[in-house]
C-alpha cells in the first residue's frame, strides 16, 4: 500500500484484464505426428491472467472485484459464476452482449506436466478508456493489469498513479505503443523472460530485468518458470528467486497465481523481496494439482509451506492437503530413531502486532514481517511448542505449534505428544500431565510493553484456559544491544490501593491511564532473571528474554498506552468472559493483590543463576551446568555450556527442548550450530527435543570449536524430578 494512500478503500485488489475459460485435455503423453493418442481426462476450469491472479489473492484474504468485459453467453456465465464462487465481487456491466472471455483447449502431457494450448480470442473485448471507472480505482488500495485493451490499461494505470493506487503489471506482449507506456507507469512490473528479451534485447535475465527497472518503481521482476524470477527491489541490485522444486502435475495458471499471490503479499504490507518469495511459493504449490485455479493455495497454505518448504506434504496439493500436518507415526519414529531419542526442530516464528519487533531473534531484517504488516512483526520465537498462538482470527492453524523434521519430512511435535507421548515424556509423566505442558520462547521487542497479567487458573478457566506462570532470563548471547528500555515494571507499588487501580481503568480512553504512576520500574542485568506468577502485573522491557512458561497464551493488558501508541480495551479483556468485559470489581480481582505490593518483590523474585554441581568438579568433567529459572511446579530450565574442544556425559530426569545459543558443535549423534542469521522459512541446527529415555541415559554433548564455548538453554515441563526441592 503507498504510504500516503488512504487507509480505508472498498476493495484491496481489482482487475480489468483477460479472463478465459479452459478445457484441459490430459493425455499420457504428447502425440507424435500422424499419430493418434487416447484422451485420459478432459475437464473444464476457469483461467486467464486477470481472474486466475484474483482467485489467488482473493484466497489469500484479499477482497477482490473484477470489472472485465463480458456479455451473455455460456463462457461468460461460466466465469461469473466461477469468480463468485471464489468470493471475487462481479462489477462488469453487460454493456457488450456478445463479449466473451478467451476460449482455450490445453492439451497436458501427462508424463511432464507440460503443456501446449490452443486459444480463440473470438469475441474477446478489452476495455475501452470509458470502460475504466475512476471512482472504482479510487477505492482500491491495488489495480491488476495485463495487455487486454491497451488504450483501457493505459488510462487505468494513469488514474492509479492520479489516485495514489499501487499497480501490478502482468504483460506478455508489449506490441503497441500504448502497453509500453503502460508498462513504464506500473508500480511492480513482473513479466515473462521472453517478453523481457523482446523489450530490451538483452538474453541473460540479469541484464534483461536491470535495464527494466527504473528509479521509483517498487519492483522490477523477470520470470522463467522452474528457473525462477529475477528480481529489483526499489535501487538495489538484481536478486534472484529461485523456484521451490516440488512434484508437478500441471503449470497452467502458475504465473497468474505468481502475480495474485505477489499482490496480496504487498497490499498486506510486505516488502518486495518478502513478496517475491511469497508469491514464488504459492505458484509453485499450484502446480501440484491439474488445472489453473485448482491448485491455488490459501495463505495459510503458504505460510505453512515457506515455514518448511522441504516438507513433502506440499507435494499432496496446496489448498486443502499443505500443512494441514496429519499424525504421522512411521515419521516419528523415524525421527527418534535416527537420532536415538532426540529429534530436531523447525524454527517456529509468532508475530504480534501491537509490538515493534527488537530485531534481535537473528531472523533476516527482511523477513521481519514476512507474515504481512497487517499481522506484525515476528518479536516471537518459540520453542518445543504444542501451544497454537492466540493471534485473532487471522491465524494460521499451526501457528505456534512446533514441527519435527526428518529427511525432509515433518510432522507436528502436538501430534508426536498425543501419538507416542510414552516414548517422548515417558510413560508416567503422561500418565500425570497428560502431555508436554510447557512453553518456551524467546521474546524480543525494541521498548517495552504493555503493563499485563496473566490470568490465575480460577479466571483462565472460566474462558476455557489455563492460568500462566512464567520465568524471564536474559541471555548475554541473545542481547548484544540492550534496545531502548532495559528496565521492567514489576507489581504495584506498596500502598497502592483497588482504588488506585479502579481510576486507571476508568481512565481508559483519555490517553495514558497512569498504571505505570503506582509501579516500580527495575533495571534488567544480563545473565539474571525473575519469576513472573499468575495475577502479577509486569510491563517487560527491552531486553530480548527467554521465558519458559506454562503452556497457554492468555493475559490482560492494564496499561492504555504505550510509547504513544493507544491499546484497545479489548487486550485487557482478550480472556475475560463476555459478561465481566466492564464490570471492574472481576477485572481488578484477577490481580493476586499481596503478590503485587509485596514489599520484598524483588528478594521474592529476582533469580540469579544456581549451580547444579560443584564449579570445579563440572569444570573438570569439561562442562558448567547452571538453574536459569526459579523453582516452581510448572517448569524449569538450566543453562549448559561444554568448554572449547570437550565432551560432556550429560544426564537429566525428564525430557526437555533446547536451544543453542552460541557454539557448534552435537548432541548425541545431532549436529547442531548457532545461526547468525535465518531467513523465515529456513531450516536450523540449533533446536532439538530430547526424550526422556535419551536424557535419562545420558546424552554427550561434544563442543568442536577451538576457542568459542558451546552454550545451549534447555527447558522442561512438569515432572523433571530434579528440579524438586530447589531452592531460590
Amino acid at each position: 500500500m503507498r504510504p500516503d494512500a488512504p487507509r480505508s478503500r472498498a476493495y484491496d485488489l481489482v482487475g480489468f484484464g483477460i479472463a478465459a475459460v479452459d478445457d484441459v485435455v490430459q493425455m499420457a503423453k504428447f502425440p507424435e505426428p500422424d499419430t493418434k493418442v487416447p484422451i485420459t481426462r478432459i475437464e473444464r476450469h476457469a483461467g486467464g491472467q486477470c481472474t486466475t491472479a484474483l482467485v489467488a489473492a482473493a484466497r489469500q484474504g484479499l477482497r477482490c472485484a473484477y470489472a472485465g468485459v463480458l456479455g451473455r453467453n455460456e463462457l461468460s456465465e461460466f466465469t461469473r459464476n466461477a469468480l463468485q464462487n471464489e468470493r471475487v465481487e462481479m462489477l462488469s456491466e453487460i454493456r457488450y452482449p456478445g463479449a466473451k472471455p478467451y476460449y482455450s483447449i490445453i492439451l497436458l502431457d501427462g508424463s511432464t506436466g507440460e503443456r501446449t494450448i490452443l486459444y480463440s480470442g473470438d469475441g474477446v473485448r478489452g476495455p475501452e478508456p470509458e470502460d475504466i471507472s475512476e471512482e472504482l480505482i479510487a477505492n482500491s488500495h491495488a489495480l491488476l493489469v495485463d495487455q487486454l485493451g491497451p488504450a483501457g490499461t493505459l488510462r487505468a494505470c494513469n488514474l492509479a498513479r492520479k489516485r495514489r493506487t499501487q499497480t501490478i503489471g502482468d504483460f506478455e506482449r508489449a506490441d503497441d505503443e500504448r502497453l509500453r507506456e503502460a508498462m513504464l507507469r506500473t508500480d511492480h512490473l513482473i513479466i515473462p523472460l521472453r517478453l523481457a528479451r523482446q523489450v530490451t534485447g538483452c538474453e541473460d535475465p540479469e541484464e534483461a530485468v536491470s535495464k527494466l527497472a527504473y528509479p521509483g518503481r517498487e519492483c522490477t521482476a523477470v520470470t522463467d518458470g522452474s528457473r525462477g524470477c529475477w528480481f529489483v527491489a526499489g535501487s538495489g541490485g538484481v536478486i534472484h528467486q529461485p523456484s521451490f522444486p516440488l512434484d508437478v502435475v500441471d503449470t497452467t495458471g502458475c504465473g497468474d497465481v505468481f502475480h495474485g499471490a505477489y499482490a496480496a503479499a504487498i497490499v498486506r504490507g510486505m516488502p518486495p523481496d518478502s513478496a517475491i518469495r511469497y508469491a514464488a511459493a504459492a505458484a509453485a504449490l499450484n502446480a501440484t494439482q491439474r488445472g489453473g485455479q485448482q491448485g491455488i493455495p490459501d495463505r495459510p497454505a503458504v505460510e505453512r509451506f515457506l515455514a518448511d518448504p522441504s516438507s513433502r506434504y506440499a507435494s499432496k496439493g496446496a489448498r486443502h492437503d499443505i500443512g494441514s500436518s496429519m499424525p504421522n507415526t512411521s515419521v516419528m519414529k523415524e525421527a527418534l530413531a535416527a537420532g536415538d531419542g532426540i529429534v530436531r526442530l523447525a524454527p517456529c516464528w509468532v508475530p504480534r502486532k501491537s509490538m515493534v519487533p527488537g530485531g534481535r531473534l537473528r531472523l533476516d531484517p527482511r523477513d521481519i514481517y514476512a507474515l504481512g504488516a497487517y499481522r506484525g512483526g515476528i518479536n516471537e520465537r518459540w520453542f518445543s511448542s504444542t501451544t497454537n498462538a492466540d493471534n485473532g482470527p487471522d491465524t494460521p492453524a499451526d501457528e505456534g505449534l512446533s514441527y519435527i523434521v526428518t529427511n525432509g519430512k515433518r510432522v507436528l511435535l502436538k501430534d508426536a505428544m498425543e501419538s507416542i507421548g510414552d516414548e517422548l515424556l515417558g510413560a508416567d509423566v503422561m500418565r500425570e500431565q497428560g502431555g508436554w505442558n510447557v512453553l518456551c520462547k524467546f521474546f524480543d521487542n525494541l521498548g517495552p510493553i504493555a503493563h499485563h497479567l496473566h490470568q490465575m487458573d480460577k479466571h483462565a478457566r472460566l474462558v476455557g484456559r489455563k492460568g500462566k506462570t512464567e520465568a524471564h532470563y536474559f541471555p548475554p548471547q541473545y542481547n548484544p544491544t540492550v534496545n531502548s528500555f532495559p528496565y521492567t515494571f514489576m507489581g504495584l507499588e506498596p500502598g497502592t490501593t483497588r482504588d488506585d487501580v479502579r481510576r486507571c481503568l476508568e481512565r481508559w480512553d483519555e490517553g495514558d491511564n497512569g498504571i505505570l504512576y503506582h509501579s516500580r520500574a527495575y533495571k534488567l542485568r544480563l545473565g539474571t532473571g525473575w519469576q513472573i506468577d499468575t495475577g502479577i502485573l509486569h510491563a517487560p522491557g527491552s531486553l530480548l528474554t527467554y521465558e519458559p512458561q506454562v503452556n497457554s497464551d492468555v493475559f490482560g493488558t492494564f496499561q492504555s498506552m504505550v510509547e504513544g501508541r493507544a491499546l484497545p480495551w479489548d487486550m485487557l479483556v482478550k480472556d475475560v468472559p463476555p459478561e465481566y468485559h466492564h464490570d471492574l470489581d472481576f477485572i481488578i480481582g484477577m490481580l493476586d493483590w499481596d503478590a503485587n505490593i509485596d514489599p520484598e518483590f524483588a528478594s521474592h523474585r529476582l533469580f540469579h543463576p544456581k549451580l547444579l554441581k560443584d564449579e570445579p568438579e563440572m569444570a573438570e568433567g569439561g562442562y558448567c551446568e547452571k538453574w536459569v529459572a526459579s523453582p516452581n511446579d510448572y517448569f524449569s530450565a538450566k543453562e549448559l555450556t561444554v568448554f572449547p574442544g570437550r565432551s560432556a556425559v550429560i544426564r537429566d530426569a525428564a525430557a526437555y527442548g533446547l536451544i543453542v545459543v552460541q557454539g557448534f558443535g552435537s548432541v548425541g549423534a545431532t549436529d547442531v550450530a548457532t545461526p547468525s542469521v535465518i531467513r523465515y522459512g529456513e531450516m536450523t541446527e540449533d533446536e532439538l527435543f530430547v526424550t526422556a529415555c535419551a536424557a535419562r541415559q545420558g546424552v554427550t554433548v561434544t563442543n568442536r570449536g577451538g576457542r568459542e564455548n558451546l552454550v545451549m538453554l534447555k527447558h522442561f515441563g512438569p515432572g523433571n524430578q530434579d528440579a524438586r526441592g530447589l531452592t531460590r
